[in-house]
């Protein structure tokens, strides 16, 4: 089970829900870098549906230019 598939109602239940589906031998250092994860996903999907976001389009050519 996907951490994004559940929509807990608190931040609490989201950390316990990513915390339980991790193996037992996790490290700190794996339980932020996933919390980092999912905050930044979370922030991205809340600007979509604020139409606060870039468009695909936009965003490939921003990240081309990084490259050139």
């Amino acid at each position: 089970m996907s951490v994004l598939e559940l929509k807990p109602a608190t931040i609490k239940e989201s950390l316990l829900n990513l915390v339980e589906n991790m193996p037992e031998d996790v490290t700190w250092d794996d339980i932020q870098y996933q919390m980092y994860v999912c905050e930044a996903i979370e922030k991205g999907l809340q600007e979509m549906e604020e139409s606060d976001g870039i468009p695909q389009e936009e965003a490939e050519r921003i990240m081309d230019s990084w490259f050139e």
